[in-house]
């Protein structure tokens, strides 16, 4: 069945008849925050297109629809099963700071909204090496659904019309295709349209991505004036990066997540493994015990990555010794049920200036081959630089190196040609018998390792996923930074929020705080694809039938 299904998309591939759908298997899924972009997916699986394929589509259609969040100007990182080779592979296409980069220009007035803050972009990069070596359909054919939308227009979505809202209190002035037309910004269902990167995008379909790297590399350079440092060379020599992926044996299934240039990874990955470790307790986030140890677990991760997690092409030390089963033992005993522990940090090298905002997207997919990926995509803070060439937005990718003031101590340190760390956190599971039962991610800044940490916890424990990723969060993102040390956040107006003053009378500082989140996850159910996006923002979930 399996070769007859390969030998059938072959066939429609070399046939270019991609309207067809080939129907070997009917077990596919995709969960994205917007419902075009899930649509997209799902309509290239049921073309008989792989899981790589389906990214591709899909980050294309979030460059239109989500531009705030992720797009071709930004950055990012993701897992992939193939299940016929049983291989995870960790694709990086996180933007890197141009070669003549100056740490200095993060002291420059309005760094973050300035060319000066723009890394390379890598994202379509990465897309392209996920591409040839697990693509199936052709490269043009997967971006018909995300120029459609360009050029026909698209409803401005309940999220995308708050993070406009957000960005332009702030200071932004909308680019002209996302007002109404008369000159006032966009609201939610307004239709717009944006025909500059429908040119774009029907460039790159039809020449590949030198068209961004090499065509547009002068109008990028110019975007960034004045006081960028990217330059032509930066872009032409840019090239995404496959790393060895970070693995853990839990009780449950091996969870795998991205390396550094992440500290996402590391943390969910100490997280989950120092609460491996536990006693046992049933896991519950309205149970004042577990929640307490989950506060404790993940502030001695984020305490242990801080100082550790660079870029591990300029030199950065190795962060799989905070996996070792020993290291994670003598961490788990550290925990005590009616105690908070002293501050596990030592000396704060960073100082907590990048408040949770809405940026980043997640994509999970799994295909009829039973090939899986993670995806983790971002311009970073919304609506990146608030700079644009070509219909589409630039990263503000700089302001994730640690300040320059701290960088005596900071792996994280500015300097030409690295990549800043990320907080983003992909991650596949595998049962006993190496088969894939978890995909998913999160958007959300830091609180990315909680987000996902928790999300796995409830999921594992056999939660229906909608309810899993709709459960009130608990963060301890800010606990890490000298200015909020300690600091436990819990999402207000959920059933969370009820343990405040028990955490507090713990001795946890406790405070409420917006947490948005934007988990998509896929899980196996008794050998169905189940899954959900987070309904604080538009995402969806959709699997054949």
């Amino acid at each position: 069945m399996k070769l007859a299904c390969r030998l059938m998309a072959a066939l429609f591939a070399l046939l270019l008849d991609v309207a067809a759908a080939t129907q070997c298997s009917a077990n596919y899924a995709v969960a994205t925050a917007n419902a075009a972009a899930t649509d997209a997916g799902i309509r290239i699986l049921a073309m008989g297109g792989s899981a790589a394929d389906a990214a591709v589509a899909i980050q294309m259609v979030l460059c239109v629809v989500e531009p705030q969040s992720s797009g071709i100007g930004g950055g990012a990182v993701a897992l992939y099963r193939d299940a016929r080779t049983r291989r995870m592979s960790a694709f990086d296409g996180l933007a890197k700071s141009p070669s003549a980069y100056d740490p200095e220009s993060a002291n420059t007035a309005g760094f973050a909204h300035t060319g000066l803050a723009v890394g390379v972009p890598g994202t379509l990069r990465m897309l392209e090496i996920m591409h040839r070596r697990n693509g199936r359909l052709p490269w043009r054919v997967l971006f018909e659904p995300a120029i459609a939308l360009a050029d026909g227009g698209f409803d401005i979505s309940p999220y995308l019309g708050r993070s406009l809202a957000a960005a332009i209190r702030a200071g932004m002035k909308p680019s002209e295709w996302l007002t109404d037309g008369a000159g006032k910004p966009a609201v939610q269902g307004v239709r717009v349209r944006n025909p500059s990167l429908a040119d774009t995008l029907r460039a790159i379909a039809a020449h590949g991505v030198g068209t961004i790297y090499d065509g547009l590399a002068e109008q990028l350079v110019a975007a960034v004036q004045p006081g960028g440092r990217m330059t032509v060379s930066d872009l032409s020599e840019y090239r995404a990066v496959e790393r060895e992926p970070l693995c853990l044996a839990l009780r449950q299934a091996t969870l795998c997540s991205f390396p550094p240039p992440s500290y996402g990874g590391v943390a969910v990955l100490e997280t989950l493994g120092i609460l491996d470790r536990t006693r046992a307790l049933a896991p519950s986030f309205l149970d004042l015990r577990f929640v307490h140890r989950f506060i404790e677990a993940g502030r001695i991760a984020e305490a242990d990555r801080m100082n550790v997690v660079g870029d591990p092409d300029t030199g950065s030390v190795s962060v799989r010794k905070l996996l070792a089963p020993a290291y994670l033992k003598a961490q788990a005993m550290r925990i005590k049920d009616n105690a908070v522990m002293s501050d596990p940090h030592g000396e704060n090298c960073t100082a907590s200036d990048r408040p949770p905002e809405p940026s980043t997207s997640q994509v999970s997919v799994v295909d009829r081959w039973g090939d899986a990926l993670a995806m983790t995509t971002t311009i970073n803070v919304n609506f990146g630089s608030w700079l644009t060439v070509g219909g589409f937005f630039l990263n503000d990718a700089m302001t994730n190196f640690s300040p320059p003031s701290t960088r005596h101590c900071s792996a994280n340190a500015a300097m030409g040609g690295k990549r800043p760390e990320t907080a983003m956190a992909p991650v596949i599971a595998l049962d006993a018998r190496s088969s894939v039962v978890l995909i998913g991610g999160s958007a959300g800044a830091g609180e990315i390792v909680d987000y996902v940490s928790q999300a796995v916890i409830t999921l594992m424990a056999g939660e229906a996923p909608a309810q899993a990723l709709d459960d009130g969060h608990v963060s301890t993102a800010r606990a890490a930074y000298a200015d909020t040390a300690g600091e436990v956040e819990l999402e207000p107006g959920r059933a969370v929020a009820q343990l405040r003053d028990h955490l507090a009378a713990m001795g946890h500082p406790v405070r409420t705080a917006p947490l948005a989140s934007g988990t998509a996850f896929i899980v196996d159910r008794k050998g169905s694809w189940q899954g959900a996006a987070d309904p604080r923002r538009d995402g969806t979930f959709a699997a054949s039938r």
